[in-house]
């Protein structure tokens, strides 16, 4: 039986994403921001990236919504500059807190460790960088989640799941 289309949070979340990442040069951060790069960039698409992460905690599609806000903040405060290098292991580590921050039964570490494929001991030194960029705000305003989701529903991707229309074709 073939998988719905991912949901329009993740579609719009990964579309951005990638876009800014296309941009990046890992160059371009300092030493101390490298913690996100990984040895090579994954082979797998950030849309499925983010669709294996709903999948296997599943979050519902806010959560990209949240992570995305995270991600933002993150770079902002820091200066930290996408890049196709660390774009998984940045999204997957504001995913992570989002879950566990919205959740009231988060699963485990290991679980999440799996499903992004890291290591344990890489997960927590991620969680814990990612937290100190954020200097340990999680809070997410009503307003500011609006904010967001306006800009999400806005973009061309938030209409129909990625191929659909060169399908039609």
């Amino acid at each position: 039986m073939p998988r719905a289309p991912p949901a329009p949070e993740l579609r719009v979340c990964a579309a951005l994403l990638e876009e800014i990442a296309k941009k990046g040069d890992p160059r371009d951060n300092p030493r101390e921001l490298r913690c996100y790069d990984a040895a090579f960039i994954p082979a797998c698409s950030l849309e499925s990236y983010l669709s294996r992460f709903a999948r296997y905690t599943e979050s519902e599609p806010g959560i990209a919504l949240m992570a995305s806000i995270y991600v933002d903040r993150v770079c902002k405060m820091t200066g930290l500059v996408i890049t196709s290098t660390n774009i998984h292991r940045l999204l997957f580590t504001a995913l992570l807190l989002a879950s566990k921050w919205s959740d009231d039964r988060p699963f485990r570490m290991s679980h999440y460790a799996q499903v992004g494929g890291v290591s344990m001991t890489e997960l927590k030194q991620l969680e814990e960088k990612f937290l100190g960029h954020l200097q340990w705000d999680l809070c997410i305003s009503a307003t500011e989640m609006q904010q967001y989701e306006t800009a999400f529903r806005r973009n061309p991707a938030w209409g129909e799941p990625r191929g659909a229309s060169a399908a039609r074709r």
